[in-house]
């Protein structure tokens, strides 16, 4: 086995593939190494494109020109700016930028092929065929709004229920039991919602109604609305038979909870002279 071994040792050993090749090498300009046959190794290298300051990183072009070459087969190639104000560079067109410049259409004539200054259809929707409504049709010549409200839904599926179908053959009230509890509980009565502008009864038991945008107790605002002015900070209304949600004007009374500075006679007449004139008929 040792000669054996020894013959093969001998063969790889003679054999031209067991010899390395080593390609001879010189010194460029700028002092590196460069093969023969291949460009010269050159350190921090700008891009070739004129004013182009970046380091080359392929075929004498920065990642970004090179990129360029790529994609249009031009390193210099811009692509049409978009004017300052984000419109189509399109004359005539009004619309927004979506891609190289162009709106959502002529790009997509673009990549179509298409003509670009063909004229584009104005799709205009009718208006709502309800009276007094400004909004466009969108299905059978109602709007979004009315055709969820006058379109033709069967009934909710629940005996005795008269709400349209919204999901999976129920009303909304009762696929909402449905998906919480997993229980349509047809005994509990669904109770209707209250009219616009009712407003709520929150954690506190006073109701709210919304003004303005924004949440505000109702007992309040009807106080304002008898005595004809906003509230002062010091001054709140009292429920005169402690339902907190009754907001009647009779049930209403109007408290002040001010304190006067300080235990001086002086200050004290002033304080009450102060509140006279405020509450003064």
């Amino acid at each position: 086995m040792a000669e054996r071994g020894g013959i093969r040792r001998r063969w790889f050993e003679s054999s031209p593939r067991a010899i390395p090749i080593k390609r001879p090498r010189t010194v460029d300009a700028a002092g590196g190494m460069a093969q023969e046959g291949l460009a010269p190794m050159q350190t921090n290298r700008t891009c070739s494109v004129d004013e182009c300051e970046r380091v080359a990183a392929k075929r004498g072009w920065c990642t970004m020109h090179y990129q360029r070459w790529q994609r249009h087969g031009d390193p210099t190639f811009l692509l049409p700016h978009t004017t300052y104000d984000g419109l189509c560079i399109i004359d005539g067109c009004t619309d927004r930028v979506h891609g190289r410049g162009w709106c959502s259409t002529h790009y997509e004539r673009w990549r179509r092929g298409s003509d670009l200054d063909a004229p584009i259809r104005q799709r205009l929707a009718p208006d709502c065929t309800v009276a007094g409504c400004p909004r466009r049709a969108v299905a059978r010549g109602w709007c979004l709004g009315h055709y969820q409200v006058l379109r033709d839904t069967p009934p909710c599926s629940v005996e005795g229920c008269t709400r349209k179908q919204k999901c999976r053959g129920y009303c909304s009230v009762h696929y909402r039991r449905l998906h919480r509890t997993g229980q349509l509980r047809e005994a509990d009565p669904v109770r209707d919602s209250a009219p616009p502008g009712s407003g709520y009864v929150g954690n506190g038991g006073y109701r709210l109604i919304t003004r303005g945008g924004r949440p505000i107790f109702e007992h309040r605002a009807v106080m304002e609305t008898m005595i004809g002015r906003p509230l002062r900070d010091d001054e709140n209304v009292h429920h005169l038979n402690g339902i907190r949600n009754d907001n009647r004007p009779a049930n209403l009374e109007l408290w002040a909870r001010s304190q006067p500075p300080g235990q001086r006679v002086s200050d004290l007449l002033s304080w009450a002279d102060e509140i006279i004139a405020r509450y003064r008929l």
